[in-house]
This record gives structure tokens, sequence and C-alpha cells, in this order.
């Protein structure tokens, strides 16, 4: 019986071990297969940027309009997230410190940049600048999710 246990326990590992090889190959199969499909989404996402950039004015009305709807989708302007910078905490904490502004300071000394982002004080406030991008973002019809650039070369990191 105890020899019988060996024999399994060698079939088992060599099972696993298949097991495993062949979910290796299905995963190198299917990444190179998503490498494909994720490259050409991007190419066909870059173009459509592309078109759309070179064609901005007519297709949004000068600006008044942030989404175009084509037949086959829309394209979206939107801005992301604002992201606020700050050269040397130090010296802005004690600018804090000086007008009052302790609410935008932690208690671990550190600046409270949501708050601060907010600040109706923020541009006069040395060594701080607030940046903001514009995310083009494309959706495809018939239920698709929204999509952009950066997105689609994440999803292709991933594959390979």
């Amino acid at each position: 019986m105890i020899a019988r246990i060996g024999i399994l326990d060698a079939q088992a590992t060599a099972t696993t071990a298949m097991l495993e090889e062949r979910i290796n190959v299905i995963k190198m199969e299917a990444a190179n297969e998503l490498e494909t499909v994720f490259q050409e989404m991007l190419a066909i996402t870059k173009a459509v940027i592309a078109f759309v950039e070179k064609h901005r004015k007519e297709l949004t009305d000068d600006g008044k309009r942030k989404t175009v709807i084509f037949p086959s989708g829309e394209v979206l302007f939107r801005l992301s997230p604002a992201t606020l910078s700050i050269l040397d905490e130090e010296a802005l904490l004690e600018i804090l410190k000086s007008r009052g502004l302790t609410d935008l300071i932690k208690t671990t000394e550190t600046v409270i940049k949501k708050a601060l982002k907010d600040h109706p004080q923020l541009p006069t406030l040395p060594g701080v600048s607030v940046s903001q991008v514009e995310v083009v973002r494309v959706r495809p019809g018939q239920g698709g999710r929204e999509l952009t650039v950066r997105e689609i070369q994440k999803r292709l990191k991933q594959t390979v």
C-alpha cells in the first residue's frame, strides 16, 4: 500500500506538470493573439484620435460640444482629474503656517493636496503648480466601453 502511495504521488506530480505545461502553451497562444488584437486597437484608436484632433473645430462645433457622435460610436473629449505638484513641501508648509492656512496641513506636517488644490490662495503660493491634461476617449457602439490609448497600451503590456 505504501508503494502505491508513492506511485500515485509520482502520477499526480507528472499530471500536474503536464497540466502546467498545457496552461503555459494556452497562455502563450492567447498572449500572441491578444498582442495582435491590442496592437490593432491601438493603431485604430490613434488614427481616430488623430482624425478628431485634426477636425476638432468642425466636429465639436468650435468647442461647444465635448462628445462627437459617429454612426459606429462616440469620441469624448474629457479633462483628467487635476494633479498637484509641490516643488518644496517644507517651504510650502512654512508659507501655509505663516498665512494661517493650517487647515491645509495634516498633523503629520504634510500638505493636504486635495484641500490645497481647491483653495483660493493656491495661485499665490510659490513652488506649487497644478496641471491637467485632456484625455480623448473612444467609445465603440453596441454597448462598448470608453477606451484610451493608455488603457489599451496597459492591456497590451499585460499580455506580453
